[in-house]
């Protein structure tokens, strides 16, 4: 059996989760994603937005990109009390 490890990030506050802008689905480590230069890559991992105005950072084929690039974005879902 294998097991889906979405792209994620867990804090005090809450877990960030890499999405898919178009279906609104969860992202996947291996997944295959293209730009809007229509490059083709693989996303391994990211970095969740650190403030407000940050976007973050997603790593594909080893480089580090804006997740708008891939039209990705991350979304936070706060933690329950």
């Amino acid at each position: 059996m294998t097991t889906t490890q979405l792209i994620q990030s867990t804090t005090d506050r809450g877990t960030w989760t890499l999405i898919d802008k178009t279906t609104q689905a969860p992202i996947a480590a291996g997944a295959p994603v293209v730009s809007f230069r229509q490059e083709r890559g693989t996303v391994t991992g990211g970095t969740p937005p650190h403030k407000p105005e940050s976007a973050g950072r997603i790593v594909v084929n080893g480089g580090e990109f804006y997740p708008g690039v891939f039209n990705c974005e991350w979304r936070f879902q706060p933690r329950l009390a």
